[in-house]
């Protein structure tokens, strides 16, 4: 995995699988992240976020639901960590 950086103009759309992001664009899916994930002003998700560390500049946009867990602290409440883990089969 990686650290994902998406600029003010970037536009992404599916399922996403980071070590971290940053994000000042548009998103419209999923994210998943092992670290930490940081809204940018400007940044428009449209999705769910997995993350354990959430920062939200005033100016992003979030429509979605929030689950911010350690991946350990995952798999005791019952998730499937391997989802949690890896990332799907394929290209992003």
């Amino acid at each position: 995995m990686c650290k994902l950086v998406v600029g003010e103009h970037g536009d992404l759309e599916g399922e996403i699988w980071v070590e971290s992001a940053v994000i000042s664009g548009r998103v419209k899916g999923n994210i998943n992240a092992k670290g930490n994930l940081e809204l940018q002003p400007g940044a428009r998700i449209s999705g769910n976020i997995n993350t354990p560390t959430l920062s939200v500049a005033e100016g992003a946009v979030f429509d979605g639901q929030c689950l911010m867990t350690t991946m350990n602290a995952a798999s005791k409440a019952g998730m499937d960590a391997a989802l949690l883990e890896s990332p799907p089969p394929g290209p992003i």
